[in-house]
């Protein structure tokens, strides 16, 4: 698991891991796109945990107007790079009809690939 990813990014790697590291849906040429669906995972719980706590309208800076709250954009954002990423991980159910698991594969290959890659 990269050590730079924040914490919260790096519970959903350890998830993901833990429900799909067994079945081999992810090898370490995945990781990259793991590193971006979790830190997309990341930054949209918490946007929507801001946007949830705000109001959907907020006071613009010029004028003062009301304006839709910019954090609605931020979660849209992020949910639409969390379905990308996870259609190409094969982590939703339609994703993964039809992949075939590759035994071949170490259960820790991923983690192991990242290790060598931070060490560099």
């Amino acid at each position: 698991m990269p050590a730079d990813m924040d914490t919260a990014a790096q519970v959903v790697w350890k998830r993901v891991l833990r429900e799909f590291g067994a079945a081999n849906v992810i090898t370490a040429a995945d990781t990259d796109a793991l590193r971006c669906y979790c830190e997309a995972v990341s930054r949209y719980t918490d946007a929507a945990r801001m946007l949830a706590q705000s109001s959907p309208l907020v006071r613009g800076a010029r004028g003062g107007e009301l304006v839709r709250n910019p954090l609605h954009q931020i979660v849209r954002d992020n949910a639409d790079l969390v379905r990308v990423y996870a259609r190409e991980l094969g982590l939703t159910p339609s994703a993964r009809t039809g992949l075939g698991s590759r035994a071949d594969e170490a259960d820790s290959a991923l983690d192991a690939f990242a290790a060598r890659r931070a060490a560099h």
